[in-house]
């Protein structure tokens, strides 16, 4: 846990999955405090996801997010990393095969 400077002079609760900032207590979404405490921590795209625990793939055009990279929804498309709450934000569902014991 880290104590981030926001915009305005409040101090935030911040660590690389939450923060008690307005933004992310309204949305659940990554803010700017987050991303700034994971480039601060030196993570690139692909390390702050892969310190998260909630990381799932969608590929474009797709209305299912996948918990496995490897889910047969999957085959053979280019997917993105993204969070549960990201992707349901974005109006994706869990995929049925591989998020049924989500």
């Amino acid at each position: 846990m880290a104590e981030m400077l926001g915009t305005h002079g409040d101090i935030y609760q911040t660590d690389l999955d939450h923060c008690s900032c307005e933004d992310f207590q309204r949305r659940g979404l990554p803010c700017k405090h987050i991303y700034k405490l994971a480039l601060s921590r030196g993570y690139s795209a692909d390390t702050f996801f892969s310190a998260r625990s909630d990381v799932v793939w969608y590929a474009d055009g797709c209305k299912v997010y996948h918990v496995n990279p490897e889910c047969r929804g999957l085959r053979n498309r280019y997917s993105r990393r993204s969070t549960v709450s990201m992707a349901e934000y974005s109006g994706l569902r869990p995929c049925k095969s591989c998020c049924k014991d989500q």
